[in-house]
Parts: structure tokens; C-alpha cells; sequence
């Protein structure tokens, strides 16, 4: 059996037509060629706390065909959250991820069944940014944004993926269910890729067509506006940061500390200068000699104070949340071969 899960917020506008599209698609039978027996499917709309009547429009597409189903709860919690609560209520073996407005068409749906059966993979990932991969009419600024954050997840993870984001995959339910997420917004998508990867489950990645539409009158797009796109990006751009800690602060807590290295050389060259100079010896010796350092070069001795307390942070800073980064898996882990087991 196959569940195309369909996370939804605000979209009254072309929920009646998504429906439609799945429908007319999966009636059409052609996506169970992807699998090795026959089998039924279910639509399943998680409306994510949508305030625009989507729950009244749900509740009246649902009555009309048995196949279709939904939840729905109040408060708008994130992307992330209503693809949990489908996981969880999913009935078909295999769970296919599409957004609302169909900018994946469904007709991606027998690929990937057909990849995973033939590969044996768990989870395949959609790709518009691999080989074979393709983009139409997405707006440039969006676009942009998008290469960005995964070529930026790319560079972090070091997983060999070239898609982090984008919400088209197939997962298998019994490995989806069972695997412990956290995240409640679109860090989500990496987070399954992150933790999949930790217990070696088999994952692909398979080439897709994102084909952007524009939003329907009588609905604004989620997440479509730049200054949303941009706080997304920030908390992606902490959470990689949170995940690879050698590249963000013990990597440059190196270079500044070579940094700091060659201003105490520089400091200690024109302290033995000066000392070599004085005609006096001892304490006053030295006290005389520093002085001299201090009133000739004060901006070396600025530099190297500075240079030397900002190593110490990021050096700090990447052994704490090194430290956390290996419990954490730790525990993930742990606690993920308690629950299988």
C-alpha cells in the first residue's frame, strides 16, 4: 500500500485540486509498476493549523472518497511537525512526500517506488539540483536561496547528497516511524537524512523536476517571501553549525591561534630587542624592556590580546559543542537499537 502524505497550511485555495491531480493519477494505476506486488494507496492531508477554512474543505473531501483522509490541529507548529503526526498515522508500506501545490508532479511517485524496489533502499531523496535534475520557473531569489542552503548542507554533512531541503522523498514507513526525530520545521528533512545515514540505512538520491507555480488568488504562499526564506536560512545556517563544529570553531580557532602565534613571535623579537639595548640588568631589565614594547608597538600588543582571547572562545565554544554533538549521537544511537531490538 502506498501513502502520499501531503503537509498542508492556508491552502483552501487548491486543496480541491491536489486532491483531484493524486486522485486522477493514482487511479490510473501506472505508479504500481514501481512495485513488485499490487497494492492500494491513501491520501493524507496533515493541515498544519491553517486559519483560511482548509479543515472545513478537508473534513468535506474526505466524505466523498474513503482513500482520502486527514488531520488537522490548531496551532501552526511547522513543517516539520505535520510530517511527523503523518508519519505516525500513515497506513501504506511505502510513504511518498509531496507539497500541496504539486510543484513535484506525482508522476515522480513510480520512480521512486521503482528505485527503491530495484536498489532496496529505504529512503529515496528527490533531487532538482543532481545530474538529470531540473528547475522551471522558480523565481530567481528563491532559486538562489535554495542552491545555497544545500550546497551549504553539502559542504557540512559530507553525505554525497545534493539535496538537503526539498521535501520530495519516499520513505518506508517501518523505518520512518521508528526513527527518533526532534525537529519541528524544515530542519526536519536534514535531521532524516543525518540520523538515517547514522544507522546505515540505505538511502538514494534520484533526479526530479521542480516546477514552480504561481500562488493562487486567494492564498499567499507559505514560505515563499524572501524575509521568511532568510530567517529559514539562518536556522540552517546555526544547525549546520551545531553539526559539523570542526568546520565553524575548532578549524578557525587553528587559524587564529596561528595568528596569535606569530604576533607573541613578533612581541617577543621586540622585547629581546629592547632588553639587548639597556645597559642595565635584572628585574628593572626587563620591566624597562616591556615598557618599550608597550610605548613603541601598543597596536601589536592590542592585537595579540585580541587574537589570543578569540582563539580561546572558538576553541571553547567547538570543544562544548563537540562534546554535545557526541552524546548526542550517542544517545540517538542507544536509544534508536533499544527500540528496535
Amino acid at each position: 500500500m502506498l501513502t502520499v502524505l501531503v503537509p498542508c497550511f492556508n491552502e483552501a485555495g487548491i486543496l480541491q485540486e491536489t486532491v483531484a491531480q493524486l486522485t486522477t493519477y493514482l487511479d490510473a494505476g501506472s505508479w504500481r509498476k514501481g512495485l513488485s506486488a499490487e497494492g492500494d494507496w491513501e491520501i493524507l492531508l496533515v493541515d498544519d493549523g491553517s486559519t483560511d477554512g482548509s479543515r472545513t474543505l478537508l473534513a468535506e473531501l474526505t466524505r466523498s472518497d474513503d482513500r482520502v483522509r486527514y488531520l488537522s490541529y490548531r496551532t501552526n507548529a511547522g513543517q516539520g511537525q505535520a510530517l511527523q503526526k503523518g508519519f505516525a498515522a500513515a497506513h501504506g508500506d511505502w510513504i511518498f512526500c509531496v507539497d500541496a501545490d504539486l510543484d513535484y508532479g506525482p508522476e515522480h511517485i513510480e520512480r521512486f517506488l521503482a528505485l527503491a524496489e530495484e536498489s532496496g533502499a529505504e529512503i529515496v531523496l528527490g533531487s532538482p539540483y543532481m545530474s538529470g535534475g531540473m528547475t522551471s520557473g522558480v523565481p530567481l531569489t528563491r532559486l538562489c536561496m535554495s542552491r545555497l542552503m544545500n550546497w551549504y548542507f553539502r559542504k557540512v554533512l559530507n553525505l554525497g547528497f545534493s539535496t538537503y531541503t526539498s521535501i520530495l522523498r519516499l520513505y518506508r514507513r517501518e523505518m520512518i516511524q521508528a526513527l527518533l526525530l526532534t525537529s519541528r520545521d524544515k530542519e526536519l528533512l536534514p535531521e532524516i537524512v543525518i540520523k538515517a545515514s547514522l544507522l546505515g540505512i540505505a538511502i538514494i538520491e534520484a533526479p526530479a523536476h521542480l516546477r514552480w507555480k504561481a500562488p493562487h488568488p486567494d492564498r499567499r504562499r507559505s514560505g515563499a517571501g524572501v524575509l521568511t526564506t532568510a530567517r529559514k536560512a539562518v536556522r540552517h545556517l546555526l544547525w549546520g553549525a551545531m553539526e559539523n563544529p570542526m568546520l565553524f570553531f575548532l578549524g578557525p580557532a587553528l587559524v587564529v591561534g596561528a595568528g596569535t602565534v606569530w604576533f607573541a613571535i613578533a612581541i617577543a623579537t621586540l622585547f629581546f630587542s629592547s632588553y639587548s639595548r639597556t645597559a642595565i640588568g635584572g628585574l628593572r631589565a626587563i620591566t624597562f624592556a616591556a615598557n618599550d614594547v608597550i610605548q613603541t608597538s601598543p597596536q601589536t600588543i592590542i592585537i595579540f590580546v585580541v587574537l589570543l582571547l578569540t582563539a580561546l572562545i572558538l576553541f571553547s565554544l567547538g570543544i562544548i559543542i563537540l562534546q554535545n554533538k557526541v552524546k548526542r549521537e550517542h544517545d540517538f544511537l542507544y536509544f534508536s537499537r533499544l527500540i528496535r531490538s
